[in-house]
C-alpha cells in the first residue's frame, strides 16, 4: 500500500531511517540521471544548504520503500529561488510566511509513467496541497512559477473533510487517498 508521510520538525526523529536513502537517491537522480554535476558529493549524497530544519520532507512509501519525495521550504528562509536562481523571478523571489517553495520532488524511475500504478509525483502534489491547505498556505513557488497559488480556493465538502493532524495518507490503487 503507498503511504505519503509528511515529515517535519516535530516528527523527523520517526523517519532518521529514510533520510540516507532518501539523499542518495537525491545524487542518483539529480548527480547521475540529470547530470547536475555541481551537486556531487564524494559520499554520494546529495545534499544542500536547503536541507534544514525548517524543510518539510513528504515520503511516497510502498512497503516502508522510499519511492518518490519532494521538499518543502518555507519561503522567508533561504530558498533555492531567493538565494541560487533570483534572476528566473521577473519580480524577484517570492518571501512569504503562507508561501512555501518546492524542490527536490522525484520519484524512482522504476515507478514513473502511467504503466508502474498510480501517478506518484501527482500523488505528492496531491498531498502537499492537503498539508498547504492544513496549515493555512496560500500557494507553493517552484523555481519558476507559483503552482497551486490559490489553496484558499479550494472549497472542503465539510469539516470532517479537512486533513488530519497525522502524518501519513494512504492511497489505494486508484490514487484516492484519505489520510487518518
Amino acid at each position: 500500500m503507498l503511504e505519503i508521510h509528511v515529515v517535519q520538525r516535530d516528527n523527523r526523529h520517526l523517519y532518521e531511517n529514510y533520510f540516507d536513502p532518501y539523499f542518495r537517491l537525491r545524487h542518483d537522480i539529480y548527480v547521475k540521471q540529470r547530470k547536475w554535476m555541481a551537486l556531487d558529493r564524494p559520499d554520494g549524497r546529495e545534499i544542500d544548504q536547503f536541507d534544514t530544519e525548517d524543510a518539510v520532507y513528504l515520503f511516497c512509501l510502498d512497503e516502508a520503500k522510499l519511492i518518490g519525495a519532494m521538499r518543502a521550504v518555507p519561503t522567508l528562509s533561504p530558498t533555492l529561488m531567493s538565494d541560487i536562481f533570483p534572476h528566473l523571478s521577473l519580480r524577484g523571489p517570492i518571501r512569504r510566511p503562507d508561501v512555501y517553495e518546492l524542490s527536490r520532488v522525484f520519484v524512482i524511475p522504476e515507478r514513473r509513467g502511467e504503466h508502474a500504478g498510480p501517478r506518484i509525483e501527482t500523488l505528492l502534489l496531491t498531498a502537499i496541497t492537503e498539508y498547504g491547505i492544513s496549515i493555512g498556505l496560500n500557494g507553493f513557488d517552484r523555481a519558476g512559477g507559483v503552482v497551486a497559488a490559490a489553496l484558499r480556493t479550494v472549497r472542503l465538502e465539510s469539516p470532517s473533510a479537512r486533513p488530519a493532524a497525522d502524518h501519513r495518507r494512504h492511497v489505494g490503487a486508484g490514487g484516492a487517498g484519505r489520510l487518518q
